[in-house]
């Protein structure tokens, strides 16, 4: 019921699939991942967006740091199966991460609200606010405390704080169609 949907755009650089995605970001929250790297960063001759998402920068390092690449790039099957273990669980907490900003967000305007400001969370603040604002910080923090979590607990976790959001009024269910939905946008994959 939390994530029933997908789907992709595929096409050639300057196309409009990152224009697509902030027009849709209007309308629905959106968790959006820019996956730029350190290393894409550092080569000259490479397109990239200039503005770079520091919290994926940070969960890209994060992964390839804990993760046992082996020095040729070969891994064995058990040492593939404890990296993809790894990268799993740090993509979720990432994903709960994200989710807690737009909570923060909704409690701070519910405490608006009540002064009568009459003020609500809308998508558009929702990205603006994921990748023009220093999160890293918040978003560490929150990774820091969910690492030793299991994907049971982590599981509990997300769907308690879509629970939250709905419950708020701040997003709705995929059938309803009078509130926006939540959906989660990778861009900029490379091979």
């Amino acid at each position: 019921d939390i994530y029933p949907y997908g789907g992709m755009l595929i096409a050639v650089s300057g196309s409009g699939k990152t224009s697509s995605l902030f027009e849709v970001a209007h309308l629905h929250f959106m968790i959006y991942f820019q996956c730029t790297t350190a290393e894409e960063l550092k080569m000259r001759n490479k397109r990239v967006s200039f503005e770079n998402d520091q919290t994926y920068l940070e969960y890209s390092k994060s992964v390839m740091k804990s993760c046992n690449l082996g020095g040729d790039k070969s891994v064995t099957m058990s040492q593939a199966k404890e990296n993809w273990a790894f990268a799993s669980k740090r993509a979720v907490i990432e994903l709960i991460a994200r989710l807690c900003i737009l909570c923060r967000m909704a409690h701070e305007r519910e405490k608006k609200e009540a002064q009568n400001f009459g003020l609500i969370v809308t998508p558009w603040e929702y990205l603006v606010q994921q990748q023009f604002s220093d999160m890293v910080d918040f978003i560490g923090n929150i990774v820091d405390k969910l690492n030793d979590q299991s994907f049971k607990q982590l599981n509990d976790l997300f769907e308690s704080l879509v629970t939250y959001l709905r419950q708020k009024n701040i997003i709705g269910d995929f059938s309803s169609n009078d509130k926006p939905k939540f959906m989660v946008a990778i861009d900029e994959i490379e091979e």
